[in-house]
């Protein structure tokens, strides 16, 4: 991921590297799920039967995985951020927008945010990875 410039880029490349994380378990779930399926019905159908049912529920299993989860923007990160990292205030969402969108108060809370995110702009906040972490766990 290419450093970014502003609170803004961060929360695009946070949202673009969470939505990775996310597929890459997605995939996790579905190679074990057809793994599991095709290793079970060659054990009771025979080798025949054993590559399409475990390519049915390889997609199955990897299509139920990704549609689970809902999208992830730069909003759901500012909303993550808000919550894990206080010296943002409750302010990240105002990265999202232009300054010249907000009031005289808006702008010095966005000032105050873009000063508080400059420390994470060298060290990439944490992203949740419950999603990757259950996909190992239930491979």
């Amino acid at each position: 991921m290419r450093t970014p410039t502003s609170g803004a880029d961060l929360l695009a490349g946070l949202a673009a590297r969470w939505r990775r994380r996310r597929d890459l378990a997605a995939a996790v779930v579905a190679v074990c799920a057809g793994v599991a399926v095709a290793a079970a019905t060659h054990a009771w159908l025979g080798p025949a039967s054993s590559l399409p049912a475990g390519l049915v529920a390889a997609v199955g299993a990897g299509l139920a995985a990704r549609l689970r989860w809902p999208a992830v923007g730069p909003d759901a990160v500012a909303r993550h951020l808000n919550r894990t990292t206080p010296p943002l205030e409750e302010s990240a969402e105002l990265l999202l927008r232009p300054p010249e969108q907000l009031g005289v108060v808006g702008r010095l809370q966005r000032a105050r945010v873009e000063a508080a995110v400059s420390p994470l702009l060298r060290t990439l906040p944490r992203l949740p990875h419950r999603p990757l972490r259950l996909a190992v766990l239930l491979g």
